[in-house]
């Protein structure tokens, strides 16, 4: 039996908009100023952070202790800016 490759991943439209989310460049970008601007519910914006993440899209770093706990800050790898990129059809301004 030949071994299965991985299907290619095309995100959903809630996931595309995580993405331009965090395309958007600002710093210190927690799941809930995220699932704000992506208009997704809080909830569902942390399984599509984890999914982005295990994917190599995203990456994320512990912020410090505060007196309401830690947060989770959320940036794109540069794998997944690219790919983010050209899956919403627009170009890097970096370049």
């Amino acid at each position: 039996m030949p071994d299965k490759q991985p299907r290619p991943w095309e995100p959903s439209r809630r996931e595309r908009r995580v993405l331009l989310a965090l395309l958007s460049g600002a710093s210190n970008l927690s799941g809930y100023p995220v699932a704000r601007a992506a208009q997704v519910g809080y909830g569902k914006v942390y399984v599509i952070l984890a999914r982005l993440e295990r994917e190599g899209w995203a990456d994320s770093d512990w912020g410090p202790e505060t007196g309401h706990g830690r947060r989770r800050f959320y940036r794109l790898t540069g794998t997944g800016r690219r790919h983010a990129l050209a899956m919403l059809g627009l170009e890097d301004d970096d370049d």
